[in-house]
């Protein structure tokens, strides 16, 4: 009773693989008794749908319902066991960079991320077979995109069936910004339905670009919902390609409703969040971000610094997030401050210490927002993980209670810094710059 994620065993030994989804219905029955009614009985009963595949010889790639992280064998081809994994990698346009210079994969690679994602058109077949066998040398998961022709159904059950066999093969990608586009609202859907009917081993993606424009539809039509809230370096009320005002309900400021900071991300994600729990697909459907790496372009006067991408990707996951791939590589690269320049340090910290608790389906996690400041706490049991934003472009001073940590009587020893910028610690809390970010591990003292 008021259990979510929790486990029921079930026996499916008498169930037969196969391709079509099983329909499954589920009934409960709820039994209370009180000194003034007696027995009070409830009654519920759900409907769902239980996929359960026959083996493949090609790659799989799993969804934790509970947790809604994907599960992954090694990229590189040679077996091994599933483990949980947080995407981290980068947009790359494969005509403009990648068929001109493989070598971006070694520096991907060398920078710390573990995917990418080539955005079509791929017209040179002999270039591309080399980067996808060269991703397999480094051990790099392939998003498929479709973007091009996800409509043309033909086309893309050509394309699934040419590659579902990629041993790094990490999901498909359909719609991109199909809300922005005006897309049919049953397309995405059309080409969900097509691909498993084909492989069913991945996952699909979709990339919807505006804050609310039939939401609901384009979703249908897929696993994993991309948000793409580009805001740093944006006039946020008044368009300079269009000359016209930007407001919630109109104009075009290259960040739908946002107010032009890392705060936008908060809301984007949390709001599809949110949305998709209302719509009842909590379990069945994940959110990851876009984190922004360009800038200098028609509605973006700056390209984000190192710290700003950073801030964007902690917020996300802070939110529900459960990966981030950053557009568009190559980006800015040279000294810390630069995003190629903050990733290596930073991805491996990510995958280290923060992935464990999200891919943890017995963590706990609660949220907080302290005068502008953002702060996820997950517990495992024994240990915290403490994430923090400062959303402001002022200085905050936080206390230890303010972040869900009032208990701990011994900030000096029971809190340790893993990873800053523009924000350190005290004996009784947390100090911020602006943009300030900062991720701790907290263990209470016996």
């Amino acid at each position: 009773v008021n259990a979510t994620g929790f486990e029921i065993s079930l026996d499916i030994h008498s169930l037969i693989a196969q391709k079509t989804p099983y329909n499954v219905s589920c009934s409960a029955t709820y039994k209370t008794e009180t000194s003034s009614s007696g027995t009070t009985t409830q009654y519920f009963s759900a409907n769902t749908s239980l996929l359960y595949l026959p083996d493949t010889s090609n790659s799989v790639v799993k969804t934790d319902l509970r947790t809604g992280a994907l599960w992954t064998r090694p990229a590189d081809g040679k077996g091994g066991a599933f483990a949980p994994f947080i995407p981290q990698g980068f947009y790359i346009s494969f005509d403009q960079y990648l068929a001109k210079n493989l070598s971006l994969l070694d520096q991907l690679k060398a920078d710390g991320f573990n995917t990418i994602h080539p955005i079509p058109p791929y017209d040179n077949a002999t270039i591309f077979q080399q980067a996808l066998d060269k991703t397999v040398e480094l051990g790099l998961y392939v998003v498929y995109d479709m973007r091009t022709d996800y409509q043309n159904l033909t086309a893309v059950a050509e394309q699934v069936n040419a590659y579902s066999s990629l041993p790094n093969l990490l999901h498909w990608e359909t719609a991109h910004e199909p809300d922005g586009n005006s897309d049919p609202l049953s397309a995405a859907r059309n080409t969900y339905d097509l691909i498993y009917q084909i492989d069913g081993y991945h996952p699909v993606s979709i990339v919807l670009n505006c804050e609310d424009y039939d939401f609901t539809y384009y979703v249908e039509g897929a696993d994993i919902v991309v948000e793409n809230a580009y805001p740093i370096g944006i006039n946020a009320t008044f368009s300079p390609v269009w000359f016209t005002e930007c407001t919630p309900d109109f104009g075009h400021c290259g960040c739908d409703d946002c107010q032009g900071f890392v705060y936008d991300i908060k809301a984007r994600v949390q709001t599809y969040k949110n949305r998709l729990e209302i719509l009842g697909f909590e379990r069945t459907k994940t959110i990851w971000s876009s984190p922004q790496a360009f800038g200098n372009g028609i509605y973006w006067s700056t390209t984000p610094t190192g710290q700003e991408w950073a801030a964007m990707t902690l917020t996300s996951l802070n939110h529900g997030a459960t990966g981030a791939i950053s557009y568009q590589y190559p980006t800015t690269t040279g000294n810390v401050t630069t995003i190629e320049g903050t990733a290596t340090n930073f991805t491996e910290l990510v995958a280290e210490f923060i992935q464990p608790f999200i891919v943890d389906p017995k963590a706990t996690y609660e949220n907080f927002d302290y005068g502008g400041v953002d702060a996820g706490l997950w517990s495992n049991g024994t240990a915290y993980l403490l994430v923090v934003v400062n959303l402001n472009s002022t200085e905050v001073y936080v206390p230890w209670g303010g972040v869900g940590l009032s208990g701990f009587t011994n900030a000096t020893t029971e809190v340790q810094r893993i990873f800053s910028v523009a924000q350190n610690t005290n004996t009784t809390g947390l100090n911020f710059r602006p943009g300030g970010i900062g991720i701790y591990g907290a263990t209470p003292a016996p």
